[in-house]
């Protein structure tokens, strides 16, 4: 390798070592003014790539924006009925009103209401009450709520029926999803 070509290609390196910018078009016309200009040239190449390199590195990367810290997802309870009896929901008062009609033979109605502590928890045994008519006030907050209805005759025996499950303070006036009964 010829003193020229020595000097060029230890120009490119210090240019490259001070983070300078080499002039790859003017290095290359200098190298092919020598006679052993190709291996000189590849060698002038690979110089250049590790400068690109190392450009490449110490360009700051353009901030991505950060992903946002996911939210817990909200159980969406979906409202649903099985029952022999159609029933309905109204706002009343700041309660929700579960009604139907009255059935000939019911002596008595009671309803049983649960509320769910979570998601995947079972629906615990609820309060019992004793109703007077066919209709029933709820508190609906957040978790949700299921509703054990029966009519029983005198002799005690079930013979209308409801259960509302899911019921929540943002979906009770949702369409409730009817489940088959088996009555």
């Amino acid at each position: 390798m010829s003193s020229e070509l020595t000097t060029i290609l230890a120009e490119v390196r210090a240019q490259i070592a001070r983070g300078d910018e080499p002039d790859p078009g003017a290095l290359e016309a200098r190298i092919r003014a020598l006679p052993e200009h190709d291996r000189a040239l590849a060698q002038l190449n690979r110089l250049l790539a590790v400068h690109r390199a190392k450009r490449s590195l110490a360009t700051p990367v353009p901030a991505t924006p950060q992903p946002q810290a996911r939210r817990a997802a909200v159980y969406r309870a979906k409202p649903t009925i099985a029952a022999t009896m159609p029933v309905r929901a109204r706002a009343a008062d700041g309660v929700v009103v579960l009604e139907w009609d009255a059935r000939p033979g019911v002596t008595q109605w009671e309803a049983r209401v649960s509320e769910r502590p979570d998601a995947r928890s079972a629906y615990p045994d609820g309060e019992r009450r004793a109703l007077d008519a066919p209709r029933l006030e709820l508190h609906l907050g957040e978790q949700p709520k299921r509703v054990h209805i029966a009519g029983r005759n005198a002799a005690g025996r079930v013979v209308a029926r409801a259960l509302v499950s899911g019921l929540t303070s943002t979906n009770w006036s949702q369409r409730w999803l009817q489940r088959p009964t088996a009555s």
